[in-house]
């Protein structure tokens, strides 16, 4: 019969430090590609006519709350 208990031992620590690869990982990937996707909305914004700049404006205001929203939802 097995314990009902499992104890922490040495062998154990290969799955946090997975995780912590894969979110290290994610993390940069995700702020390589937001950065290339900001900079090009902002290059096109710069350099665009006005049609441009009010199609993308929507687009960037919702990027841009996002990290607001999801404040407003973990705390309210």
């Amino acid at each position: 019969m097995e314990p009902l208990v499992s104890f922490f031992n040495i062998n154990n620590l290969q799955f946090p430090g997975e995780a912590a690869l894969r979110m290290l990982w994610v993390s940069l990937l995700s702020n390589s590609m937001g950065t290339v996707v900001g900079k090009i909305c902002g290059w096109s914004r710069y350099e665009s006519k006005l049609a441009a700049k009010l199609m993308l404006a929507p687009v960037l205001a919702i990027f841009r709350s996002g990290p607001l929203n999801v404040h407003l939802v973990l705390f309210f």
